[in-house]
């Protein structure tokens, strides 16, 4: 512990397995000796802490890496000890993700540590909510799984993809659930058409979080980056996902990030560092299912070396690749009415080749509705190709979806 201490961060973290195996046979055990020990004066942290950003317009300082709940809360007890650590306390989770596994997980992990839960800035989804009936009860369960009282950020939709959503209903029930001290901020999340639903709730007064895909990707997006502006200066606090930009081959986008292995940095740690440049955004949330992914975000959070997001967006002009979708939904689903589940095809096809979640992969796949499955060899996409801004071989990725998940 002391000699950690006298090492620099970079030097620190450099090898993320090494650290890993380093802070698993120093903190965790150390942690769990002391759990017993009387609460003592309030003394600095034992490790380096993650940088905390505003929260929108609010007073409320969150944790600019946040960890994403969409892996195995249950058994990764340990790791969330680790997060809060090195000042990871802003968790993100949905009431959909792993069937209600990863909610119940943090819920165990609350009761085996009584007064963690004041220290964290929880979030969580009304996944699948079609009414604001649905979106209460969901809330509910939410509330019981996880043995809190209230939700810090609570996103009444989870993965919006048309403004006409954000109604009168929804801002009634968002402020009821304020006012019962269920939930203190409200918001949505978004992957698909996402400079739309960004640019209207910039218009609203009752929105107060967002989280949306956004990556290096999306630097040169004239529409988006205007709906980035207009939330960030209406105070809505604004939290990355994605980050990584994985498409349906990603290959070519992370050797051509190599590039950053002089600055110290993988091509994942450039990735996020670059998002953080932008200090529109309070936070990047990431899936971090083991130690070595969690020690080097930490190390990429902490380390003071910048990124020039301009470098980016020239290697991003330099890239042949036409792997990613930019979610916008809008334009496959006018263009092809008989399959208007195109994003839900991509998304699939990411997860299975760019992150190897092949469950995952077949799950977001068969939730596309039966009627679009049927129609799905026959549709002609010859139309959304013409119009796809990232120029995608749509109707040949449809094809290798269908073989493999259908």
């Amino acid at each position: 512990m002391e000699n950690e201490k006298k090492m620099n961060r970079r030097d620190l973290f450099k090898g993320a397995g090494i650290a890993a195996a380093a802070v698993l046979g120093g903190s965790v055990l150390k942690a769990a000796e002391t759990e017993t020990e009387k609460p003592k004066e309030k003394q600095e942290p034992k490790f380096p802490q993650v940088e905390k950003r505003k929260f929108g317009k609010t007073d409320v300082m969150v944790s600019m890496l946040s960890i994403g709940g969409m892996i195995d809360m249950k058994n990764s007890h340990m790791l969330l000890r680790k997060a809060i650590d090195f000042g990871v306390t802003y968790w993100d989770t949905a009431n959909g993700y792993g069937n209600g596994t990863s909610e119940e997980g943090i819920g165990e992990f609350f009761k085996k540590n009584p007064g963690i839960r004041e220290k964290l800035f929880l979030v969580t989804k009304a996944s699948g909510a079609k009414s604001v009936e649905d979106i209460e009860a969901k809330l509910q369960l939410s509330l019981q799984r996880m043995n809190t009282k209230y939700i810090d950020l609570y996103y009444g939709v989870h993965g919006l993809s048309d403004p006409a959503n954000l109604n009168d209903d929804l801002k009634n029930w968002a402020k009821s659930a304020k006012d019962r001290g269920l939930i203190k901020h409200f918001g949505f999340s978004t992957h698909s058409n996402m400079a739309d639903c960004l640019s209207a709730a910039a218009e609203l007064d009752w929105i107060d979080g967002i989280m949306t895909t956004y990556n290096f990707e999306l630097l040169d997006d004239e529409k988006m980056q205007a709906a980035v502006d207009k939330c960030s200066k209406k105070g809505i606090g604004l939290i990355a996902m994605k980050t990584q930009a994985k498409g349906v081959d990603s290959s070519q986008v992370d050797s051509t990030l190599k590039k950053f292995s002089e600055k110290g940095f993988t091509p994942e740690q450039a990735k996020m560092k670059i998002v953080w440049e932008d200090k529109r955004f309070c936070a990047i949330c990431s899936q971090m299912p083991n130690f070595t992914i969690l020690l080097s975000n930490v190390a990429a959070a902490m380390d003071k070396t910048k990124i020039n997001p301009n470098e980016a967006i020239e290697i991003k002009k330099d890239l042949q690749s036409n792997a990613y979708c930019a979610g916008c939904e809008m334009i496959c689903s006018e263009a092809c009415p008989d399959m208007p589940y195109i994003r839900d095809v991509m998304r699939a096809l990411m997860y299975s080749n760019a992150y190897g979640q092949s469950d995952v992969a077949r799950e977001t796949f068969n939730s596309i509705p039966a009627y679009a499955r049927e129609n799905i060899m026959s549709a002609d996409y010859s139309i959304a190709q013409q119009k796809c801004p990232r120029n995608l071989p749509i109707a040949n990725l449809v094809q290798q979806a269908n073989a493999m998940f259908a």
